[in-house]
């Protein structure tokens, strides 16, 4: 099963953007009221990897290259050839990404590597000539329901749905669902967490929304997914916004 984004911060701040998906092949829009100055958005753990530019103004451009999975790999082998890195990265294949561990999720073509423009969801933005960061961006139909990713351990998620961008060099599908029994932070509190998955990908970039339906509550008011989905859409909703959240 795909884990969900992990990442901890202490302050947020939301700022609307309208965001279109360009014939050039690149996502644009605008963060009003932006006075963080110039950068760049960038994506990647190990090392931050420029996806994107961002002006003074708040108007940003991430450009989605057509050969953007071959320079992942490259970046990864070189980042493997450093012998003073304790640890080697490589990435997912679908497979393993969507593991269920049961026979109710079909994945074709799994044995695939496949790469996506976020970071675990989120696109961070800053300025690496200045090693200055800004902070971390997302794009989601509310901040209620980013700012849950943000903070996970609030346990304060909110249906609704956000985007990313998956790279796959052939076809390849993941169906069915997977479902499983889990305790609420209580220990005491049980609820089922099923996860649908309708995913067809095309060569090259694809666009995936990911949405919780449906929610459970806890006695002491926490919720948890109880239910979500994760499909593929040709284009970038209108109710999209993208939300900042300030380093």
């Amino acid at each position: 099963m795909k884990k969900l984004p992990t990442q901890f911060y202490f302050c947020l701040l939301t700022l609307l953007a309208g965001v279109q998906l360009s014939a050039q092949q690149s996502v644009t829009g605008s963060l009003p009221n932006w006075e963080y100055g110039s950068g760049n958005v960038f994506t990647g753990l190990m090392t931050p990897t420029k996806v994107g530019s961002l002006d003074d103004k708040g108007n940003f451009d991430m450009s989605l290259k057509p050969d953007y999975l071959s320079e992942v790999k490259e970046q990864i082998a070189r980042e493997n050839a450093d012998d003073s890195r304790k640890w080697k990265s490589a990435l997912m294949t679908l497979a393993k990404a969507y593991n269920c561990y049961t026979e109710t999720v079909e994945v074709v073509n799994g044995d695939q590597p496949f790469t996506s423009l976020s970071t675990m969801g989120f696109f961070m933005l800053g300025n690496m000539e200045e090693k200055e960061r800004f902070g971390d961006m997302m794009p989601a139909t509310s901040k209620e329901f980013a700012q849950a990713f943000h903070n996970l351990g609030s346990y304060n998620f909110k249906e609704g749905y956000s985007l990313d961008w998956y790279f796959v060099e052939k076809e390849a599908s993941v169906k069915g669902t997977c479902s499983m029994d889990s305790y609420a932070v209580n220990q005491e509190e049980m609820y089922t967490h099923t996860v649908h998955y309708d995913l067809d990908f095309k060569p090259g970039w694809n666009l995936v929304k990911y949405e919780i339906e449906e929610v459970f509550t806890d006695r002491d008011g926490k919720t948890y997914i109880k239910s979500d989905r994760y499909s593929i859409i040709p284009e970038i909703p209108s109710e999209i916004e993208f939300h900042f959240f300030p380093k």
